[in-house]
């Protein structure tokens, strides 16, 4: 179905005639300002995000463009305008359904009562504060050849996974001090006794366009937590205090593999699909590729010393 939904939105790409108006009030979706949300939209949004159409950070068309969110205009963004085109998606509750995980995570959780929790955490924090350092920007690379990128424990969020009530707690974290970026995340949990490791491995990486960066997924009422590397994908749910995924493996021409076992091409879209198809993102790149890097860059170290500031009881 995805492969369907791009296809159609680089069709609507190549023979829809481009307009785009001054809008006032931005509509989540409504790109071209004309008061309502289509096709032509989601087109405009898709051009935006591969630098076919020029989306001012902060103008109504680019936050009517992000319909996830994210800071930025991506083709996920495309493909919620083109669903909301046509009712299969509601725009409106889709962005605040990540708001809390992106920029208001430590409003979410204000007044929190486990003050034992918030007091294991804040230590979880200051343990990997002195293996990394605080968050930071830092340039990577030599010359020319350089851009920024996230250092440091540069992500720390509060998120429910399993919708108990109470949360767990994320960390994106270099591996060292000197390290050149946020390397490593990982996933905590309160056990009624202490901090449990649920996840730690290297951060989420899917090659250039996606590389490196936190990502969880909202779908149904549940909140999805997603790891992987250029080859693979798994995608985490929480219950009953167990993390446990799904693992899918970039497909071959005539086959695929889940979780190890070899399955069809029609199986794996669909499974994929099930998981993947019709929820909203909520990203965080640790490289950002796109002009607003320094100010989403800036807006997740803010954020992150919000929720610090909240589990050392500030």
């Amino acid at each position: 179905m995805m492969k369907k939904t791009i296809t159609l939105l680089l069709a609507l790409c190549l023979t829809a005639t481009c307009f785009l108006c001054n809008a006032s009030a931005a509509l989540t979706g409504d790109v071209n300002g004309d008061g309502k949300i289509g096709p032509d939209d989601a087109r405009l949004a898709l051009r935006a995000s591969v630098g076919l159409e020029n989306l001012a950070k902060g103008s109504a068309a680019f936050t009517a463009a992000d319909a996830n969110r994210d800071g930025r205009i991506g083709s996920d963004d495309a493909r919620y305008i083109l669903r909301g085109s046509v009712g299969l998606e509601n725009l409106e509750t889709l962005n605040r359904s990540i708001d809390w995980i992106l920029t208001n995570n430590a409003k979410a959780w204000q007044g929190y009562a486990n003050k034992s929790l918030l007091a294991a955490y804040y230590a979880q924090v200051k343990k990997l504060t002195d293996l990394s350092g605080k968050g930071r920007i830092v340039k990577q690379g030599r010359g020319n050849n350089t851009m920024d990128s996230l250092s440091g424990l540069s992500v720390v969020r509060l998120v429910d996974l399993d919708k108990d009530g109470t949360p767990e707690l994320y960390c994106g974290y270099s591996s060292s001090k000197t390290g050149y970026f946020s390397d490593r995340e990982a996933l905590y949990r309160w056990n009624g006794k202490g901090v449990e490791t649920l996840f730690e491995d290297s951060m989420t990486n899917h090659g250039s366009d996606y590389s490196p960066l936190v990502w969880f997924r909202e779908q149904n009422g549940t909140t999805y937590f997603i790891a992987g590397m250029c080859f693979y994908r798994t995608v985490y749910e929480l219950k009953n205090g167990e993390l446990s995924g799904t693992t899918f493996y970039f497909p071959f021409e005539n086959y695929a593999y889940i979780n190890g076992e070899k399955v069809s091409i029609d199986r794996y879209d669909k499974e994929l699909d099930a998981c993947m198809n019709g929820g909203v993102d909520a990203k965080i790149w640790i490289y950002d590729y796109t002009k607003e890097a320094a100010a989403n860059y800036q807006a997740t170290l803010k954020e992150t010393e919000a929720v610090v500031a909240l589990l050392a009881g500030n």
